[in-house]
């Protein structure tokens, strides 16, 4: 009899905020977990990734050996003509082609990330195509000209993406690092800028208001209602993105409107760790019920697999030049959201007259 009268003693009160306390106790455990199995679950595959091109590279370095081996002259082979060359010069031949051949497979590795380009009178034009989830984005480019350093003449790149501190760091002495490095920015980007578009155009009932975002879509707002289990219940998200190569947010925060609850305590933590393990507009559906539905269309044309000159026929621009009209729009975008590109002779656009 003694614990039922402590437990009377004590009151119900007492006891529902210790149940509410074990509640939260539980919630953040499993939310560490969460994170350490994501964490696991990422050195696995960036393992598995380090093998498969260790593999790679040991198959190519046989393969590159054993051509050089075929090539090279056997001393004292019968039935075989003289070799005029020495083998000095096939050896700097053989050395040549295994140069040129690791050249145009890291440009057709490129070409299928959606970086391609085009060489140009006075220098080159790089084309970057973004994607996320299958489906073709904006594609951008970087007009650079010289040799000697490179340095950058014109660009649609967005301009919260720190284009200049990238070229500072990367362009000078590698170039793959800096079209790299540039290309992680702008997916990044447009995979947010594509889950915020999803999820507002998906969800648009379930908003209590408009959602707030700034340009770069690296922080993100919103109030939103949901039905559960009879409940009508009411939240207020903000999503950060501290890493802007990131597409997934770095900094949750949820919060639930009425009376505390461990009930609601419960919602709003499986909501916050929802929001950091899925994109935007999965992460709600999942959380909703309502699912996806049809996907959208995928954009025209696949980054980096147009022509050889680096242009896709009616998806470009017939001009381009920093006074028309692609060039006076922020962050350099078309009117029909595509970043503008220049033609084959756009280099020697005539520049636009100002009065005097």
């Amino acid at each position: 009899m003694e614990p039922v009268t402590a437990f009377l003693r004590d009151g119900v009160l007492s006891h529902l905020e210790t149940l509410e306390a074990r509640a939260l106790g539980l919630a953040r455990q499993q939310e560490a977990q969460e994170t350490q199995r994501r964490q696991q679950e990422r050195v696995e595959a960036l393992s598995a990734k380090i093998r498969d091109l260790r593999r790679q590279r040991d198959e190519l370095r046989a393969r590159a050996k054993a051509r050089r081996t075929r090539r090279l002259p056997q001393p004292g082979a019968p039935g075989g003509s003289p070799d005029p060359t020495p083998p000095r010069e096939l050896t700097e031949k053989a050395l040549l082609e295994m140069r040129l051949e690791r050249t145009q497979a890291v440009l057709q590795a490129f070409h299928w990330t959606g970086i391609s380009g085009k060489q140009t009178k006075p220098g080159a034009c790089l084309y970057i195509g973004t994607a996320f989830e299958g489906t073709l984005l904006d594609r951008y480019y970087v007009d650079l000209v010289g040799r000697d350093p490179p340095r950058i003449r014109r660009h649609s790149i967005p301009p919260f993406i720190p284009l200049e501190q990238l070229a500072a760091r990367h362009l000078r002495a590698d170039m793959r690092g800096f079209l790299l490095c540039l290309s992680q920015h702008l997916n990044a980007y447009a995979s947010r800028k594509y889950q915020a578009d999803r999820f507002q155009s998906r969800f648009a009932a379930c908003l209590s208001g408009p959602m707030q975002r700034n340009s770069a879509c690296n922080l993100l707002s919103f109030t939103y209602r949901l039905e559960q289990e009879g409940q009508s219940f009411h939240f207020a998200a903000k999503l950060a993105y501290a890493d802007p190569t990131s597409s997934l947010p770095t900094d949750v925060t949820v919060t639930v409107q009425g009376t505390p609850s461990a009930l609601r305590e419960e919602r709003r933590a499986a909501h916050a760790v929802q929001f950091r393990q899925e994109p935007l507009h999965r992460a709600f559906a999942t959380l909703s019920g309502l699912g996806l539905g049809a996907a959208g269309g995928v954009s025209e044309g696949v980054p980096g697999l147009g022509p050889p000159d680096g242009l896709s026929s009616g998806l470009l621009p017939k001009t381009l030049g920093p006074g028309g009209p692609a060039g006076r729009r922020s962050g350099g975008e078309t009117a029909s959201g595509r970043a503008p590109f220049p033609g084959p002779k756009a280099e020697h656009a005539t520049p636009a007259r100002t009065k005097t």
